[in-house]
């Protein structure tokens, strides 16, 4: 079987195409709060995978429980005001395998407060990070016994 060289390239461009729209960025759009894997608190519909970006940049207080453990590539807390606070759950973890960012635009004071379970913030390659008040001001808080954080930098 004769492969040409066009349909190579366009097997490479699809494969490319696909993962980047696997990689998404997700907002959390509940002002009142939520479970953290329930697709109607996102926009879209859907919670964000292992590949997204969940993004919180509501300018109110609420809180956030996990069902569950959960994955994802970034977490960005990035609102005006207010605070977040994740419940993770006691047995749970919630992985970031790229970055938590708090803070990072112009005028923004993202702040979260984990009172359960576990953040961790790690990659194979020891190059996930924590990234706070960037352009803005980013405030993170543990809260109790309950809640920790393990980050690579």
């Amino acid at each position: 079987m004769k492969i040409s060289r066009s349909a190579g390239i366009l097997a490479v461009l699809l494969v490319v195409a696909t993962l980047a729209q696997a990689q998404s960025t997700i907002d959390w759009t509940n002002v009142a709060g939520g479970t953290f894997s329930v697709g109607g608190n996102w926009q879209g519909g859907v919670a964000p995978g292992a590949t997204d970006t969940a993004r919180f940049t509501n300018a109110a207080s609420y809180g956030v429980i996990w069902s569950g453990n959960a994955a994802n590539s970034d977490a960005l807390f990035d609102a005006p005001s207010g605070t977040v606070t994740a419940d993770v759950g006691v047995a749970n973890a919630w992985t970031l395998t790229n970055t938590l960012k708090l803070g990072q635009s112009s005028g923004a004071a993202g702040t979260l407060l984990l009172t359960n379970g576990t953040m961790v913030v790690s990659n194979a390659a020891g190059t996930a990070n924590v990234k706070m008040g960037n352009g803005g001001s980013g405030v993170f808080q543990i809260q109790g016994q309950g809640g920790a954080l393990y980050a690579d930098t």
